[in-house]
């Protein structure tokens, strides 16, 4: 898989290179991924939202259960009936144990709530600084030649004859290097 990790470093340096030569594709490429990062947290924070609304549910059902049943052990002891009121003790113990689960859950979904809606805000913050920093127009790339360190005419038909040959000679180096 040596030759794999190979591709992909040399791509991913063609792709940095690549849009560092265009500022507004790298600036469109920033604003593309926080775009997706602010519709992800969104979803997020409505899935958290619907979480908070279940368990608020369940809170309130476990709630109404709680006082059903202590009105059911109240039922029994003035039936003469220490059994069933011991039993309905016993349920009423199990809910109020439920209940404490479920407002646990609550306060976690409250905390994670807070932290995607402070990761909202900075999302949203960072789109519209990058929003401020697009770049005022595409700039022409310097000749591949001029980048390597040498003078070159754009219009030298010798030199840019050499840089398609050398440029052919790497692909095929790369291509024989990773067995294609």
């Amino acid at each position: 898989m040596a030759w794999w990790d190979d591709l992909d470093q040399y791509l991913s340096a063609r792709l940095d290179d690549f849009l560092r030569q265009h500022p507004s594709l790298e600036w469109q490429v920033s604003m593309d991924r926080l775009t997706a990062q602010e519709a992800q947290t969104l979803k997020l924070l409505q899935s958290l939202q619907q979480e908070s609304h279940q368990t608020r549910q369940r809170i309130l059902e476990t709630a109404t259960e709680i006082q059903r049943w202590h009105e059911r052990i109240g039922q029994a002891q003035a039936a003469g009936r220490p059994d069933l009121a011991h039993a309905a003790e016993a349920r009423k113990t199990e809910l109020f144990q439920q209940g404490n689960q479920l407002w646990s859950q609550m306060g976690v979904l409250k905390t994670r709530s807070e932290q995607a809606q402070t990761l909202l805000e900075t999302i949203r913050q960072q789109r519209q600084t990058t929003a401020q920093q697009r770049p005022a127009a595409p700039e022409s790339p310097p000749p591949a030649s001029a980048a390597a360190g040498r003078p070159v005419s754009p219009s030298d038909p010798l030199e840019s004859a050499f840089e398609k040959l050398e440029t052919e000679q790497e692909l095929q180096a790369l291509r024989r290097k990773l067995g294609l």
